[in-house]
């Protein structure tokens, strides 16, 4: 598994598929490793939409103002088909879906590789090196976000979103 692993981050710019396609032309992986690893990257992508969507839900079922006002905004779209259009006007929907998401990450680890040295705290990580970003440190963290264990969907408004960083 770990020889994998390496290949495919030698190798980012194909497709997933493709590069396992790839991968089996070489020689390099067999058809029950191809579907061990298709099984598990559905597996995990539907995990992690399950478990965004439950910790919302549970989230709305403690805050019934904020779940009122979610909706109240859902109301607002009208017809029988929803349209991307119509997606992209429930905005505060989205504010409740990004604090969710803040507050219940479902990758709690990420793995970055440090792009050139850096220097944190007393310790240098060297270009190349490979880290592991807790992001529940990161979303708890009150330098970052006040109150961090407070259920606020507003720290996602428009306003407040444009004081930081982008990919926040």
């Amino acid at each position: 598994m770990d020889s994998i692993l390496n290949v495919i981050l030698q190798d980012r710019k194909l497709a997933f598929l493709d590069l396992l396609a790839s991968h089996y032309s070489k020689g390099t992986i067999d058809l029950a490793g191809i579907e061990e690893e298709a099984n598990s990257f559905v597996a995990a992508a539907t995990d992690a939409v399950a478990i965004a969507i439950s910790w919302t839900i549970y989230e709305l079922g403690k805050h019934e103002k904020l779940q009122q006002r979610v909706l109240e905004e859902v109301d607002t779209i009208q017809g029988e088909e929803i349209s991307s259009e119509d997606l992209q006007k429930l905005t505060y929907l989205e504010m409740v879906l990004k604090e969710s998401l803040r507050l219940h990450s479902p990758a709690q680890l990420t793995p970055r590789y440090v792009e050139k040295d850096l220097q944190v705290g007393e310790h240098l990580l060297p270009e190349g090196a490979e880290c592991l970003v807790m992001m529940d440190m990161v979303h708890k963290n009150p330098t970052i976000y006040p109150d961090p264990l407070e259920f606020d969907p507003e720290r996602f408004s428009l306003e407040k979103s444009a004081r930081g960083h982008p990919q926040a």
